[in-house]
């Protein structure tokens, strides 16, 4: 299959001062499990116990990895009485976020 072209030329000096940026942006969210946090967190925000439940790892772990997340700016947070909810901070994660799951989890969707 041949690649898509971009509809104008690349801006490469545009490119190179985000290329740092990107790729942080992307080691961060290469982790299984922060990867995991976020798809549950894509759909909507969520409560620290049912990233948890969803995660299948400890509150300490959980915790670590949405710590790391909210210092970087991907996730958002908002408290209501005991309960500590996340959402999804950036656009521009959610928007790669839908863009993962198109490529690799729609397929799978509908074989089920």
């Amino acid at each position: 299959m041949p690649r898509a072209r971009p509809s104008k030329p690349m801006n490469m000096e545009g490119m190179a001062a985000k290329a740092a940026e990107v790729a942080g942006l992307l080691g961060t969210m290469a982790s299984p499990v922060r990867l995991l946090i976020l798809c549950s967190l894509a759909e909507g925000e969520r409560p620290v116990h049912e990233l948890v439940a969803n995660s299948g790892i400890t509150q300490g772990a959980v915790s670590q990895h949405l710590a790391k997340m909210r210092n970087l700016k991907l996730v958002s947070t908002r408290r209501d009485g005991q309960t500590i909810y996340y959402s999804i901070a950036s656009k521009e994660v959610q928007q790669l976020l839908d863009s993962l799951y198109c490529i690799f989890c729609k397929e799978t969707e509908k074989q089920k």
